[in-house]
């Protein structure tokens, strides 16, 4: 039972909470189609939330095998954008595509490809596994994507005299960011240049600043999301670096296992990644409401 000697826990959520813009898109845009069709095949993991995934697989979603793809079928692309490779294999078995790419992401895929055509060498803050990096590889082959400052070294060989540009994946960490182009510029021989873009979404961003303005106020912070998610993950991080007592949670078995932790607190914090509906942060806020005692 949460408790605390003078009254209720006080149990607040993070302005900034739910869906993004571009997830939000994605899913309506699947929930629509699912109304006219019997099945629709997506080209991974449309968000990182398996309670999302699960509710529109109940619906009729399939994920796309790309070793046996279908044929005259409806294809919605995920909101991490796909592979142009993927995307012509589809249409040349006959699919119908419908583009469910947050129009953030596909942003900054044009920011990238404009940059090569001009002669960028580009260099790209992301991880090399994340579906939005793995797009961006399909459609600029020769960027070089880097994933922590340790190897800057071994990737700027070479690139001295050349025009350098550097972005980043939309969901990476902004001050990571920040202290990589500072990295960066440390290395590079006078005269070289450094172009850098800005591609980190402003949803990311504002979650981030409010986790760390929570986190050092609030006895415990429940960052609630799927554990593959990328921004849930750097929301997670943040808070544990600021407050010890911080917990990962993706549905209320996970607050079950830890509740004990935060029994003696008296206040808790809810966040969330852009990938989580308001109705899974809801159930776990009325959970806690419900476990706590007092006036």
């Amino acid at each position: 039972m949460l408790k605390r000697r003078d009254g209720a826990i006080v149990i607040k959520k993070t302005e900034n909470i739910g869906f993004c813009s571009g997830v939000r898109r994605a899913i309506d845009l699947a929930d629509k189609l699912l109304t006219q069709y019997d099945k629709l095949y997506v080209t991974g993991e449309l968000v990182h939330n398996s309670y999302v995934m699960k509710r529109l697989f109940s619906k009729g979603l399939r994920l796309l095998d790309k070793n046996d793809m279908p044929s005259g079928e409806v294809c919605l692309i995920q909101a991490h954008g796909v592979d142009p490779a993927i995307r012509q294999a589809l249409l040349a078995k006959g699919n119908e595509i419908i583009d469910g790419t947050c129009p953030i992401v596909s942003r900054s895929f044009e920011i990238n490809q404009k940059l090569a055509r001009q002669g960028y060498q580009v260099f790209v803050f992301g991880k090399r596994s994340h579906p939005e990096m793995m797009a961006l590889k399909g459609l600029v082959e020769d960027i070089d994507i880097i994933e922590n400052a340790d190897e800057i070294d071994g990737t700027l060989e070479g690139v001295n005299g050349t025009q350098s540009a550097l972005t980043a994946q939309t969901t990476m960490p902004r001050q990571a960011f920040q202290d990589l182009i500072v990295t960066i510029h440390r290395r590079l021989k006078m005269f070289d240049s450094l172009l850098v873009y800005n591609t980190i979404c402003d949803a990311t961003v504002l979650r981030e600043e409010e986790i760390i303005k929570a986190s050092g106020r609030e006895q415990a912070v429940l960052v609630i999301g799927g554990e593959n998610s990328s921004n849930t993950r750097k929301l997670y991080q943040l808070a544990k670096e600021r407050n010890e007592n911080s917990y990962l949670v993706h549905n209320l078995a996970g607050v079950k296992t830890i509740e004990q932790n935060i029994s003696d607190c008296h206040n808790v914090i809810i966040a969330s990644g852009t990938s989580t509906p308001m109705e899974q942060v809801e159930r776990i806020e009325q959970y806690l409401i419900t476990r706590s005692v007092g006036g």
